[in-house]
């Protein structure tokens, strides 16, 4: 009862074993006092709100399936580690060694833990398996868990509003399977689903003997280099995209002059993540909604 996209992230964790890679991690970076306890209890009531966050998946004859729990009481641990010389390093190898910590499908897919850089600066570190969370369903956890602690701190009772359920969404999408709801079957898939593209050697050498490790490196290209991109859609000859796409597809063309000249491949296919929120519910339901189209 996975969706597609679970269905894919489980798979390929599966074949990686015991490297992590569908641990999605962020950090919030809090400047002022964080009150520990206060946190943990706004934390507890987004759990039993969320029922994304609650989500275990057992393996039923070597099948994943999913299960929404109704309660799941967690403790947020509490790091220190506003003593060492260098508060900031001390927390970058906390998170690097806590990042790659395995979930356990089967009893929690999240981790966090709120952590004291000074006394006046604190990080909430959230860690969630991928098969239940995607980049927007961060932003949700931290706003509705930010909004509780304040009514906390004031002392007035939060107010925890009907949250859509993410399990409406998966019956939604089992319910869009059955070719007797929709007239469609696995027939009407598109052909080029079932077709690949051709073998792809990165500078000579075949990617997928590599390690599943893998590191994300930030540049920050500044002002004045986005500034130069943009303009570069503006040249005769060039077709001008919206605004709002224009990086995106400055960027893939390069991606693709680059993919072609270390490879030699003449044709190549690139997966672009897409929130896949086109409703007001789904803008607001915690969950895994993101998916991949295929360039």
């Amino acid at each position: 009862n996975l969706t597609d996209r679970q269905l894919l992230i489980w798979i390929e964790q599966k074949l990686c074993g015991a490297i992590p890679v569908a641990n999605m991690v962020a950090t919030f970076d809090i400047a002022g006092a964080v009150d520990h306890g206060r946190l943990e209890h706004a934390f507890q009531l987004v759990i039993r709100h969320c029922d994304a966050l609650r989500i275990v998946i057992d393996a039923v004859d070597g099948v994943p399936q999913q299960r929404f729990v109704s309660d799941l009481a967690y403790q947020l641990d509490f790091v220190d580690v506003s003593h060492e010389s260098d508060s900031d390093a001390a927390f970058a190898t906390w998170k690097d060694q806590r990042s790659v910590l395995p979930l356990v499908p089967t009893e929690r897919l999240f981790d966090s833990a709120l952590v004291k850089i000074s006394g006046s600066r604190f990080i909430w570190y959230l860690c969630q398996h991928h098969l239940i969370t995607d980049a927007w369903a961060f932003g949700l956890i931290l706003e509705r868990t930010s909004e509780i602690y304040r009514a906390l701190g004031a002392g007035s009772p939060p107010e925890l509003l009907a949250w859509p359920k993410f399990e409406d969404h998966i019956a939604a999408i089992q319910a869009s399977r059955d070719p007797s709801a929709t007239g469609r079957g696995e027939a009407h898939r598109p052909e080029t689903l079932a077709t690949g593209s051709e073998p792809i050697e990165l500078y000579g050498r075949d990617p997928a003997t590599g390690s599943a490790w893998t590191r994300r490196r930030t540049r920050r290209l500044g002002p004045d280099r986005v500034r130069q991109l943009r303009a570069i859609v503006k040249e005769e000859g060039v077709r001008c995209m919206p605004q709002s796409t224009t990086l995106p597809v400055v960027f893939s063309a390069l991606l693709f002059a680059y993919l072609h000249r270390v490879s030699g491949n003449g044709q190549m296919t690139v997966g672009m993540p897409t929130a896949n929120r086109r409703s007001k519910v789904a803008k607001e339901t915690a969950g895994l909604f993101m998916e991949v189209g295929l360039l």
